[in-house]
This record gives C-alpha cells, structure tokens and sequence, in this order.
C-alpha cells in the first residue's frame, strides 16, 4: 500500500503554525488565498495559531489532502 500525498503539512508550533505545501497543488493555494507578504521559514508559511483553523478549513474545502499535527482539528 502506497503513502499517502498530502497537498499540505500542517504542525503546531505553540503560538505558531507553520503550513507546508508539499505539492503543486498546495503551493499555488498557498499563492491564491494567504498574503503575498507572508512569514516564510524552512519552506513553510508560518501563521499565528487563531488563524490555522480556517485556513485548513479553506484547503479541506477546496479539495486539498492535509496533513494536521496538533491543532487539535480533525
């Protein structure tokens, strides 16, 4: 049985969410709906955790795999 492909990674930090494309897919979302001027670090965007909830839910939405590390969201 094969991995699964998730579009993003998404890992809480503590105060921080880091959101980490890992497909074309993922990456043109991430240039579609957050702002150009967004914390970048390692690859990933990093958000502030009040505002993971509703990007994941913006990407489940749209049909994107993600992959969720304790945000406590299923």
């Amino acid at each position: 049985m094969g991995r699964m492909k998730f579009d993003v990674e998404v890992v809480s930090h503590g105060s921080l969410v880091s959101l980490k494309p890992r497909t074309k897919a993922g990456i043109e979302w991430v240039d579609e709906h957050l702002p150009a001027d967004h914390l970048k670090f390692g690859g990933a965007v990093m958000v502030e955790w009040r505002f993971a909830s509703d990007i994941v839910d913006g990407l489940v939405q749209d049909g994107l795999n993600v992959k969720v590390d304790g945000l406590g969201v299923d």
